[in-house]
């Protein structure tokens, strides 16, 4: 096994996407909420953590900022995932990170790509 990744999606299907595009080189482990994604971060180490921008009650945003206030530097290992956003305090989030935002849909080289870039983030 290559990594251990952290999806944050309320679709099931992002699950199932991993599994096929990582086959055996990743460990999947998945959240439909933040709430219960931050739980998993407290008890289990990750490589990535991949997050959709657009969830129920709490959005990737607050997922960031909580867990950077939870484990600092770990928010570092999260690629978000989205389907475009207007909103200016969204872009300027965007603006103030470094962490890579997959577009839906995506290539699955491009989302390869960028869980390949966190991966190497080493934690601290």
């Amino acid at each position: 096994m290559k990594w251990k990744i952290l999806v944050i999606d309320d679709e099931p299907q992002i699950e199932r996407l991993f599994q096929r595009l990582f086959g055996d080189e990743v460990c999947v482990v998945a959240a439909t909420q933040v709430m219960d994604a931050l739980e998993l971060t407290r008890t289990q180490s990750f490589d990535a953590i991949v997050c959709d921008l657009h969830l129920p009650k709490l959005s990737g945003v607050d997922f960031y900022e909580r867990l950077a206030r939870q484990n600092p530097g770990y928010e570092e290992k999260i690629v978000f995932l989205t389907g475009g956003f207007t909103a200016e305090k969204t872009q300027r989030f965007f603006d103030g990170i470094n962490n890579p935002l997959v577009l839906k849909p995506f290539e699955l080289s491009e989302l390869y790509e960028a869980v390949e870039a966190v991966a190497a983030v080493p934690t601290q």
